[in-house]
Formats: structure tokens, C-alpha cells, sequence
């Protein structure tokens, strides 16, 4: 499907974020509280505090291709007020320029009247006029409406993930099997065994939307010099089943809410490596609670239902990738 460039919406503008930050977080807060996740409450709160605290004249003279800021985009404004918006997020990959869409918010008063449909087509046309390559976007799986809309736009689905959460401390699932399943920290020789199943877990199209760089896992003196030096948390621990090893785990701390366990294994041993692992480690754990895996959609599901997770949302990763324009 081309995309062919239109005439922006007089209701569509740019975000100026110094004036229209505090409008953006409301609405998206009061679209989205329902199914918010700790990674999005935290979004907002950085909202707030960008918008309370920022430098307005930096504020101001940002764009999405020169801030580091994930709060550009567009708004829809009807009787002096916010009541839809896209945030769109610019990064370079290999030379390419992509998008990421990192949500579509309407007032519910205001749905069913294409609002969505306009502002998604303006942060495609945004991508194109500034030689984009894609645009990625997540939604729910049980959001069909969305789903439908940004099939109809031309986005293909190219994954499916689902973040699971600890909501107490596990049982001890180690032994559950015969023979018992050992838990050791990870050994240095047992890394490109890793790395395959991380590379297959955790793809590059997947692995640039996530908290998640594989060169930290690498073991040697450099990489644990690195991680001294920058005060990065991660432990490593591995799975072994009568000798065989099925499994690997990395334990990160990412902020001080979140830790997330980056699971490395394959389709013949998840289900059983997976409640080893996480049920050991989350036992050692100082903070359990605080642990998520993100993992693709409906695999190793009795495993994780074993160790009491909760899955927190299934998201369908879609993309856009954009035609050339052809001269004119």
C-alpha cells in the first residue's frame, strides 16, 4: 500500500511540548490507565517531570529526529482542546531512518470519528517526507478496533510478545523433573550457546524496542571491567539437566522498579528450563516482585502459569515499511 502525501487536517499540529505536555499526559493517562503497565506509569511520570522541569526554550526547538525526548508527535485540537494525539519516536538503524509510533490516544468523547485513523497517517506522512525507511507500532492483542485500523493503513504483523509479571515469590520448581534440574552461575564456555538462543529469542526487530543490549551478557574482563565502570546490575545463571545444559538466564536491574530476567533456551526445553530458572532466581532475589520476562506470545504459557506470573499485556509488533516517492 503507497502512501501517498495529503493535506494535513487543519484539526493536526505539531506538539510544542513546553504548552502542550501537561494536556498529552492527561489524555493519555485518562486512554490508557485501564491496561498501563509499570513501564508506562513511568512514561507518563517522565512526562510530567520533562514538561514541569524542562529547559522551555530546549523544549521548544526540539523535533523527533534531533531530541532525545520520546514525547514528539501530533495533537488534535478541537475547541481549544487536546483531545487526540500520536507520539512518534525517531531513531537510525544501518543508515535508516525508522519510526516508532509509541501510542495513539483519543478522548473517548471524540471516538469514531476517524480521529485516529488521521493522526496515524500523519506520523506515517512525517516518516516519509523525512525519508523514513518504517514505521514500527505495538498494540493489544485484544484490541481489534486498533488492529483493524492499522491493518487497513498498511501495517503487517511481524511478531507477537507477551511480558510477564511476578506477583509473589515462586515455589521451588527445580526438582520438579527427574533427573533434577541444577541451577549454577552461568560458566563462560556455555556463551555461544547462549547467544544462538538470545539472538532467536530476542531478534534484532524485537530487540531495538526493549531494554535489552546483548553485548552486556558477554562474559570476559572487559565486559566485567564495563559494567563496574558504568554501574550496570546483571547476574548470569545457567540450567542443566543430567549434564545436558537447557537453559540460561540473565537477571538485569533496569531502573528502580524493574528487573527483567532475559531467558535463553530453546522450544524442546522451555518448559521445563523456565520454571527452574525463574522460580531459583526468584527466590534469591531481593525483590521479586520487581521481575518481568518478555517472551514471544503463547510459548513456554504452562511454564510461566506454574510459577503464579501474570501476564501483564500480549502485544502484536506491526510495521509499515514506506514506498519511495517517485519523481515527479
Amino acid at each position: 500500500m503507497a502512501l501517498a502525501l495529503q493535506t494535513t487536517d487543519p484539526h493536526i499540529r505539531p506538539i510544542r511540548l513546553r504548552r502542550d505536555l501537561a494536556e498529552v499526559t492527561n489524555l493519555v493517562e485518562l486512554c490508557f490507565s485501564d491496561h498501563m503497565d509499570l513501564e508506562g506509569r513511568t512514561y507518563l511520570q517522565n512526562i510530567r517531570r520533562v514538561g514541569r522541569d524542562g529547559d522551555p526554550y530546549y523544549l521548544d526547538a526540539t523535533s523527533p529526529e534531533t531530541s532525545p525526548l520520546p514525547f514528539h508527535g501530533y495533537i488534535w485540537v478541537e475547541n481549544n482542546r487536546i483531545v487526540g494525539n500520536v507520539t512518534l519516536i525517531y531513531m537510525k538503524k544501518n543508515g535508516q531512518n525508522l519510526y516508532f509510533v509509541a501510542n495513539v490516544s483519543v478522548d473517548p468523547e471524540y471516538r469514531g470519528r476517524g480521529i485516529a485513523r488521521m493522526l496515524t497517517r500523519r506520523a506515517m506522512q512525517h516518516a516519509q517526507e523525512h525519508d523514513g525507511h518504517s514505521v514500527t507500532l505495538q498494540v493489544r492483542e485484544d484490541n481489534q478496533i486498533a488492529i483493524s485500523l492499522y491493518e487497513s493503513l498498511g501495517f503487517v504483523e511481524y511478531t507477537r510478545r507477551t511480558n510477564w509479571g511476578i506477583q509473589k515469590r515462586p515455589p521451588n520448581l527445580t526438582n520438579l523433573t527427574t533427573p533434577a534440574i541444577k541451577i549454577a552461575p552461568r560458566q563462560a564456555e556455555n556463551w555461544s550457546q547462549q547467544r544462538e538462543w538470545l539472538n532467536q529469542l530476542y531478534p534484532e526487530k524485537v530487540s531495538w524496542f526493549l531494554p535489552y543490549q546483548i553485548s552486556k551478557q558477554e562474559p570476559g574482563f572487559f565486559n566485567d571491567f564495563s559494567r563496574w565502570l558504568n554501574g550496570d546490575s546483571l547476574h548470569f545463571w545457567q540450567a542443566t539437566q543430567a549434564e545436558k545444559l537447557i537453559g540460561l538466564a540473565t537477571l538485569e536491574n533496569i531502573n528502580l522498579l524493574q528487573d527483567y530476567l532475559w531467558i535463553a533456551t530453546s522450544p524442546a526445553y522451555e518448559e521445563i528450563a523456565i520454571p527452574a530458572l525463574v522460580s531459583k532466581i526468584a527466590r534469591r532475589s531481593l525483590h521479586p516482585l520487581r521481575i518481568q520476562v518478555n517472551y514471544p506470545a503463547h510459548r513456554a504459557v504452562a511454564a510461566f502459569q506454574a510459577l503464579g506470573m501474570k501476564e501483564i499485556n500480549t502485544l502484536i509488533w506491526m510495521e509499515y515499511t514506506i514506498p519511495p516517492v517517485l519523481p515527479q
